[in-house]
């Protein structure tokens, strides 16, 4: 990668078995790599997604500028409720906003039989 995240492990609760498995994904936190997210990449090279951590539950605004890649955005409640769901196109320029304290990218229907997450960044 030309750029760097970190990267931890978060608790994947599937709807279907109510059992936990743990994932690893990127982390985007500081304000570079939460502006850059996926752009420009081809893939999650061996991760199950990007975490886009921010500083409080809050309406924030995705895109996918620069994106190559189809897209499940998913905004996290702080309790780890998943709140929204949006399959995003490649280049969509357009805005999709919805709250949370966490958004996370995964490959499309990643997410979609999921009901909650627990996540640590610390």
């Amino acid at each position: 990668m030309s750029f760097y995240f970190g990267k931890t492990d978060i608790i994947v609760y599937n709807c279907s078995s109510c059992q936990g498995f743990s994932r690893t994904v990127y982390l985007a936190v500081s304000n570079y790599q939460l502006t850059r997210g996926m752009m420009y990449r081809g893939s999650f090279e061996g991760a199950y997604g990007m975490l886009f951590v921010l500083n409080s539950t809050q309406q924030t605004c995705m895109w996918m500028a620069n994106t190559r890649i189809p897209l499940e955005q998913s905004w996290i409640l702080q309790n780890g409720t998943v709140d929204y769901i949006k399959d995003a196109k490649p280049f969509d320029l357009n805005n999709t906003c919805a709250n949370g304290r966490y958004v996370l990218e995964t490959p499309l229907n990643t997410v979609k039989s999921t009901s909650h997450f627990i996540i640590n960044t610390t």
